[in-house]
């Protein structure tokens, strides 16, 4: 064999074993693939998320405190009850006990001389020195008169003055009638007579009066 043939041979031997070590190589990478080939990448994605408008819950805020309102009458503040609370009612003032209280402070008559079968007035002067008004007003009246021989002739009455509404601190002029007859019992009424009274404020005397009188 020639030196050329030789060189021949042993390329050909090299080319023979190098395409058997690729073949080699291709069918070893084939299966290492298979094995330990590229595996799905299961690492999270970093991409950006779209951000979210941040949320602000409010909660509504519950006073204790009630919101003053203002009356037309001034500048002070008034404040609405709160509807849970028992508001007490203002204590009105008391100015005490109610008082009947009077005096009798005056008296008289129109006139001192009548004649008979005519009416004599009289009249007495009430101050309230109580507390609260007077309405009512009673008088009990006594007309006698002296006759010789026979004595003391007399006769009563009862004079009730309603509606006065005489207030406290107030004086008022109360009149009563006495009719004098022109003759009694087939007797003259002319002579001298004396008016007996005694004033009541309810079942209280605030005062007694007498007159002296001449009939003609």
């Amino acid at each position: 064999m020639s030196l050329k043939e030789l060189v021949i041979t042993v390329f050909a031997t090299l080319l023979a074993i190098a395409f058997i070590v690729a073949v080699i190589g291709l069918i070893m990478a084939s299966a290492f693939g298979n094995i330990f080939g590229d595996q799905p990448d299961t690492t999270n994605s970093l991409e950006p998320s779209a951000t979210k408008p941040a949320v602000t819950t409010v909660k509504p805020t519950i006073s204790n405190t009630p919101t003053p309102t203002y009356d037309s009458g001034g500048p002070s503040p008034t404040y609405p009850a709160d509807p849970g609370t028992t508001v007490t009612p203002t204590p009105v003032p008391d100015d005490g006990p109610k008082i009947i209280s009077a005096e009798l402070v005056g008296y008289g008559t129109d006139s001192s001389t009548y004649n008979r079968g005519s009416t004599a007035k009289g009249y007495i002067d009430v101050k309230n020195t109580g507390n609260t008004a007077i309405d009512e007003v009673k008088i009990d009246v006594t007309v006698s008169r002296k006759i010789p021989i026979i004595g003391i002739v007399s006769q009563n009455f009862e004079y009730i003055a309603e509606g006065q509404n005489i207030q406290p601190g107030e004086t008022k002029r109360i009149e009563f009638d006495v009719d004098i007859p022109a003759e009694y019992k087939g007797i003259s009424t002319a002579g001298d007579y004396t008016i007996n009274g005694n004033v009541f404020i309810g079942d209280k005397s605030i005062g007694t009066f007498s007159l002296q009188i001449k009939v003609v």
